[in-house]
């Protein structure tokens, strides 16, 4: 939050948009939900996962979230013809820059860890399994667990494979959900036993080590901000970077291993509410 606070990131303004729109979904203001959800497609990238879920989950039950929908379709159509109506033949220019972006920044966080034609293929794979995800949980009531899970986890994925992993650390701002969702869970049995246990600590201490890294880092700026800078590529530094580098990757392992969990308990909800819609 600090980095884009220091940078004036437009993205503390997106992630700021998703909450909101992800909050007018629980509160069923679904037209409000599609406008805001418009408005984070600014940054595309960030946005999307999200706004496919969404999309999937208005199909779930059309004759009432279609609002949702229809409320984005109408915004994004405003905001591309606005853009157009200003700045002629601005996709272009947009896509030479996206281009361009790709090219001079760092890569993605799957990428620094893995080859690129092994991320890739990743890649595809985590496409379709978040498109089956968000098919299962199509249904599923706003605020839900199996609702709060698909959310968690394309937002998870969305920071994997965001590009300038290694630098472009304001980003990690939209983990902010998937890391209250790890620390605050009203059910802990699913940190009892087993790979769930195992991820678990393995996210919480690597976010632990986030905080207890910064303080000399801290420390030393207050002390000696000239000593600080011309120590850049010591331990002091690159510390703390290698642990908020390696956040992301943590929690994903966690989450992956929730699968399981988490479609078992989004059979148990469907089981429950087709019961309520039999009695």
């Amino acid at each position: 939050m600090l980095d884009g606070l220091c940078l004036q990131q437009l993205t503390l303004l997106v992630a700021g948009a998703l909450a909101s729109s992800i909050a007018a979904v629980i509160a069923n203001r679904l037209g409000l939900a599609g406008f805001l959800l418009a408005l984070a497609m600014v940054k595309p990238q960030l946005a999307i996962g999200i706004a496919a879920f969404l999309l999937v989950w208005a199909i779930g039950d059309w004759k009432s979230r279609k609002s949702l929908v229809k409320t984005f379709v109408a915004t994004m159509i405003l905001l591309v013809v606005g853009a157009e109506i200003l700045l002629p033949g601005w996709i272009h220019f947009w896509r030479d820059a996206v281009k361009d972006y790709v090219g001079y920044h760092k890569p993605a966080l799957i990428v620094s860890i893995l080859s690129e034609p092994i991320a890739i293929a990743v890649a595809v794979v985590a496409i379709f399994a978040l498109g089956a995800l968000f098919w299962h949980f199509r249904k599923t009531t706003p605020g839900s667990e199996p609702f709060n899970f698909a959310l968690v986890s394309v937002l998870v994925v969305t920071t994997l494979f965001l590009p300038n992993a290694g630098s472009a650390y304001y980003n990690h701002v939209i983990l902010i959900p998937g890391t209250l969702w790890l620390l605050f869970r009203k059910d802990a049995a699913f940190i009892q036993k087993g790979l769930t246990r195992v991820t678990w600590l393995l996210a919480s201490s690597v976010l632990l080590m986030e905080w207890i890294a910064t303080i000399p880092v801290v420390v030393v700026t207050l002390i000696s901000r000239p000593v600080f800078e011309r120590e850049t590529s010591s331990l002091l530094v690159t510390g703390p970077e290698f642990v908020i580098f390696s956040y992301p990757l943590a929690i994903f392992l966690f989450v992956l291993s929730m699968v399981p969990y988490a479609l078992a308990q989004g059979a148990q909800k469907q089981r429950q509410d087709d019961a309520e819609d039999f009695a």
